[in-house]
């Protein structure tokens, strides 16, 4: 059992508490409640999805939320923003992981069955990072059988040095791949725009503070891996790797709506 967010489909959002059995939002059941009380335009539950519409249940492993950003300090930082749709969907990203903007009517997906040569020339680092990410469970192992029921779509990947940091490795998924036939494919345009602050607005910005004012440059340590990716859109990342099948629960290098993604961007807005 794991506290998370109930997954529902059209209808008005529910006003009652659930104690028990099966719950109906609108004329689909989206979700299996064991407890939990669901208010206003947060939908806490205690338990897991389960099958509705065609739509396959969700393994826990699958639908779990991973993310070290804490939503109480959040909540905090938050609360007296201007723009109250924007923190709100932060929120809700934060808890309940953020979709990556893909829409299956504007491709039709194919795998590519071979990873890029550089998995092959390293498999030693591949199997490192793997074997962490799953023991961060930023990344789930699934068994044959839940990955062709949920139709997990895999795409290739390769790994590249990091620059200025020796032994250091970076594991990139390529949705591009096939072209034409890739996840990135079904991501619009709009999605991958980014608008850098300039040299220009920060030295306006030290004048505006005048003398004595500090600048710093942060730089956030595994940033896209900080972003969990909401559970409808985990199928979407899958690789294959030694015979198994492995499934990205958090923002990957190689998605077009990474930086930033889906509107708004999950990345820009939580780092």
């Amino acid at each position: 059992m794991g506290k998370g967010w109930i997954i529902y489909i059209g209808g008005a959002a529910p006003q009652k508490e659930w104690r028990g059995g099966s719950g109906e939002v609108g004329d689909k059941l989206v979700v299996q409640v064991f407890s939990g009380v669901i208010t206003g335009e947060r939908y806490q539950y205690i338990g897991q999805p389960c099958s509705s519409g065609g739509q396959q249940a969700l393994p826990q492993k699958l639908a779990k939320v991973v993310t070290p950003l804490k939503l109480c300090r959040w909540e905090e930082a938050l609360r007296a923003h201007p723009d109250q749709a924007f923190a709100k969907y932060i929120l809700r990203g934060i808890e309940g992981g953020f979709r990556i903007g893909f829409n299956d009517k504007c491709c039709h997906l194919k795998a590519r069955p071979s990873n890029m040569p550089s998995a092959e020339e390293h498999p030693e680092v591949v199997d490192n990072y793997i074997r962490e990410e799953v023991a961060s469970e930023r990344l789930v192992e699934m068994t044959g059988s839940e990955a062709e029921r949920l139709g997990i779509h895999t795409s290739p990947f390769g790994v590249i040095p990091k620059k200025n940091k020796p032994n250091k490795w970076r594991l990139i998924l390529d949705l591009s791949s096939p072209t034409g036939q890739s996840v990135n494919n079904g991501v619009g345009k709009e999605l991958a725009s980014l608008s850098h602050v300039s040299v220009d607005d920060v030295v306006n910005r030290v004048q505006q503070l005048g003398k004595g004012a500090m600048m710093a440059k942060m730089d956030v340590k595994q940033a896209y891996q900080n972003i969990p990716v909401h559970p409808l859109d985990r199928h979407l990342l899958g690789m294959n790797w030694a015979g198994k099948t492995y499934v990205d629960t958090t923002l990957p290098f190689g998605l077009r709506s990474a930086a930033p993604p889906p509107p708004p961007p999950p990345f820009s807005c939580s780092a």
